[in-house]
């Protein structure tokens, strides 16, 4: 809005003075020019009555002081006609210019600020979880996102092998995806990658009977789309599933 104003303010500079402007000031140059030339004549025609006597000498002092007050008012019309016929001033368009300048230069520093407190994602996904709501402050620190972003479009489960069938695991194997309280499968894959080294369970089923100090080998599962509508619906990131893998 500002440089809205400084633009038209310059515009209103190079413009310079309208038509109807310059009109005014030659009909009120007309106007006192003429009352200038009665207090002319009016101031003769008392110099004339003051010689003939029949005049004082103040009221010849007062014709001669309406006469130059006339004249001088005069000369003011004239300068403003002048005044008004030339226009804006080379400084004046100068001061705008430099006013729609820095207005510019306000705009660019506030689209500056703006961009630096936009928070845009690299690459295209949808936000999983926000660390902070609207409206709250928020200091990046060293390993700590805004927000998490994951591309749904393509599914992957992670799966815990036990260690007794780590043997039977191959990559390109079929599985198939499984779900407590779902009667059908959610979803069908293959692996596409296999760790080369064994690790602690990812998954436990706070079971007692569970075993927690087994080794497993992680195998990565790419799942295909959900084939009912149900099923896509409970396919949601941090899912616990059962994959059931083609052994070898």
């Amino acid at each position: 809005a500002a440089l809205a104003v400084a633009r038209a303010t310059l515009a209103r500079a190079r413009a310079g003075s309208r038509p109807e402007e310059i009109a005014t000031a030659e009909a009120e140059w007309r106007a006192q020019a003429a009352r200038r030339d009665l207090a002319e004549r009016q101031a003769a025609r008392w110099t004339r009555l003051l010689e003939a006597r029949a005049a004082t000498a103040d009221e010849q002092d007062r014709a001669n002081q309406e006469r130059e007050a006339s004249r001088a008012a005069t000369e003011a019309a004239g300068a403003r006609l002048k005044l008004t016929r030339a226009g804006t001033r080379v400084e004046d368009l100068w001061v705008a210019q430099a006013g729609v300048e820095q207005a510019s230069e306000a705009v660019h520093a506030a689209e500056a600020a703006l961009e630096r407190r936009l928070v845009r994602a690299p690459s295209a996904g949808t936000v999983l979880w926000m660390r902070v709501r609207p409206g709250e402050f928020f200091a990046p620190g060293p390993m700590q996102a805004v927000a998490i972003v994951g591309d749904l479009s393509r599914l992957q489960v992670r799966v815990d092998v036990d260690e007794l069938d780590v043997g039977r695991v191959r990559t390109g194997a079929q599985a198939i995806i499984t779900a407590d309280g779902l009667a059908e499968p959610l979803a069908r894959g293959k692996v596409v990658e296999v760790a080369w080294k064994m690790g602690r369970k990812n998954v436990r089923s706070d079971e007692p009977t569970e075993r927690v100090d087994t080794k497993i080998r992680e195998v990565v599962v790419q799942l295909e789309p959900a084939a009912s509508e149900a099923a896509r619906a409970a396919l949601v990131v941090g899912l616990r599933v059962r994959a059931t893998l083609a052994a070898r």
